[in-house]
């Protein structure tokens, strides 16, 4: 499969990720925040678990249960969003959503509870969900090395790929929309500016 994007160890995929992850080699951290409402993404379970290394997902309160019920979590993390989530009604005004570790962190946190409220960000557009930049790089400065690989499935607007190119990561996402393909790739142009 041909990249949508490639440079600086980061690439990025345009497709479907159940089409692309069979085709890629093994990476050191896969983080997955795949959509909520949209799917029954727990069946990537053993795809990702395969070519991970280590796992942490995002999965929202209400699919908890289905990606719990895969493999016992190593660790759960209360990630603190607030109630300001650009989801509107289909976030049911949760002030926080769970962040499930099926490995240990290759060093500690410090702390259960990531408060990293949702916020306005430069450069997503219009994607509904992103992710605070500062939650994933901890995730990803927490669960990686320097010079290691980052597999985000549902990259959506680039946030995993901006946080593993600052801290030294390489990184390989997969976004099934070209509109969210076309941010990342002007986010990642952008570089510290976007942060």
């Amino acid at each position: 499969m041909t990249p949508y994007y490639e440079r600086d160890g980061i690439t990025i995929y345009h497709g479907d990720c159940r089409d692309i992850l069979p085709t890629l080699p093994p990476v050191n951290l896969c983080f997955d925040d795949p959509p909520y409402a949209d799917g029954d993404w727990w069946d990537l379970f053993p795809s990702l678990r395969r070519i991970a290394q280590r796992l942490v997902i995002t999965p929202g309160a209400t699919n908890l249960s289905m990606w719990v019920r895969q493999a016992s979590p190593a660790w759960m993390y209360c990630w603190l969003s607030s109630a300001n989530s650009r989801g509107g009604s289909a976030c049911m005004n949760i002030g926080w959503e769970p962040l499930i570790a099926f490995d240990m962190p290759l060093s500690p946190l410090g702390t259960d509870v990531l408060n990293y409220p949702i916020s306005k960000q430069v450069g997503v557009g219009d994607h509904p969900w992103p992710k605070p930049l500062a939650l994933v790089k901890k995730v990803v400065a927490h669960w990686s090395r320097d010079g290691e690989t980052v597999l985000d499935p549902h990259l959506g607007s680039g946030t995993t790929a901006l946080a593993a190119k600052t801290l030294g990561r390489q990184c390989i996402g997969i976004e099934i929309e070209e509109r969210y393909c076309e941010i990342a790739v002007k986010r990642l142009a952008q570089g510290v500016l976007a942060l």
